[in-house]
């Protein structure tokens, strides 16, 4: 299972702007003005790197980004003038990004600071934002998801998180991702930097997964794909929406057609097969990895190890998962890979809610008959103990 998959994201849309930057307890956030263009980018996208970057952790930002997208980068040696392409260049105490191709006729600029270009993922997230995505918190359903406490942010910091509802922006048939790296941090902005900026509607571990910048997650490179590699023409390119004229495979779980070859699905961790209809096998020592649920089934784990759980029920029915007690490693931010992982909701391609630490008695209610459990054990001392029921949909 990839761990590293790796953002609501606009399609060919140029915004232009430049962002003012904030930094808040040693980590840089943004905010952003737009204005509306088209101009797509082409590649590969020539880019340079000035003196005072760290040459080494951008090459290692491309070369993640590339691994999984169609996206491809040419390095110059001399700065670039006259042309499109990402200039990156040191900044005393800034980190910023165009979003979009803005320019036709000069290079995009990346701005990093010292305490932005140390961490490979605040690269990442500043790359990304000149392939054309944006913050996930200002996608146009984000009130489905969080609440924004307006109350804690700083004045000159509102306009962060201010929606974007240009029809121009698009989602790719992707749902809201708390663990997009396109995500801020439940305190960004904060005026006194402890406050939440904002709260999570349902459950409140996603506080704990809000702001990491360790991988792009399956959704994050789902936009990337689509938006700019879109050779199976599964969806349309201006609206996003599947395209009704498509005769290729048919993806299941939130898969989308393999750009490199579209005979096959890139399937969401936990399912594989050519059409993604298959479940992950385990290695022994975990439940079986597919579980038809009709009563009360208890699923376990532990010491380490990494076990799958599909969990499925009739059709018109709903789960009920309780969380008995648990065991996972701590984390200052939950991630995947070292989590018990919960994917409940519809999109399967979202990252589900992540545990780190203990919980006890926490009860999840499933938005389809069906839902995947990771447990990833690090250390022989982590557990889990789940209990999951069937129950009548609402």
């Amino acid at each position: 299972m990839k761990l590293k998959n790796s953002f609501f994201i606009l399609s060919f849309l140029i915004i232009s702007s430049f962002e003012k930057e904030y930094q808040i307890q040693n980590k840089i956030r943004k905010r952003s003005i737009f204005r509306d263009k088209f101009n797509p980018w082409t590649f590969p996208i020539k880019y340079h790197i000035e003196n005072h970057v760290d040459s080494k952790n951008v090459e290692k930002a491309l070369e993640i980004i590339s691994k999984e997208t169609c996206i491809t980068f040419n390095k110059s040696l001399t700065p670039i003038s006259n042309e499109r392409g990402i200039q990156f260049k040191w900044s005393k105490n800034s980190c910023s990004s165009d979003v979009g191709s803005v320019y036709i006729n000069k290079p995009n600029t990346i701005l990093l600071a010292d305490g932005c270009q140390k961490e490979v993922g605040l690269i990442i997230h500043e790359i990304c934002h000149s392939l054309g995505l944006i913050h996930e918190q200002s996608r146009s359903d984000r009130d489905n998801y969080i609440s924004i406490q307006w109350d804690k942010i700083k004045s000159e910091a509102k306009n962060s998180y201010n929606l974007t509802n240009h029809s121009a922006y698009l989602t790719y048939l992707t749902s809201y991702d708390y663990g997009s790296i396109m995500h801020y941090h439940p305190t960004d902005f904060s005026m006194d930097k402890s406050s939440r900026t904002m709260i999570p509607k349902k459950y409140e571990e996603y506080l704990d997964m809000m702001g990491q910048y360790s991988y792009l997650s399956f959704n994050d490179i789902k936009k990337l794909n689509l938006c700019h590699c879109n050779k199976c023409k599964w969806v349309k390119i201006n609206s996003g929406r599947k395209n009704k004229t498509y005769k290729g495979i048919n993806c299941s779980r939130n898969g989308y057609p393999d750009f490199r070859n579209c005979s096959r699905c890139i399937c969401p961790s936990g399912f594989v097969g050519r059409d993604c209809n298959a479940v992950n096998s385990n290695p022994s020592g975990c439940n079986s990895s597919m579980i038809i649920v009709a009563n009360r089934t208890l699923i376990k784990g532990s010491g380490i190890k990494r076990c799958i759980n599909y969990v499925v029920t009739f059709e018109n029915k709903r789960l009920n998962i309780t969380i008995e007690s648990l065991h996972a490693s701590k984390a200052k931010i939950c991630l995947q890979g070292i989590s018990v992982e919960v994917k409940y909701r519809k999109d399967k391609g979202a990252t589900g809610l992540l545990f780190c630490g203990e919980h006890k008695n926490k009860t999840i209610i499933t938005e389809t008959h069906d839902a995947l459990i990771f447990y990833y054990g690090r250390e022989e001392k982590n557990f889990m103990n789940i209990i999951v029921n069937m129950i009548d949909k609402n």
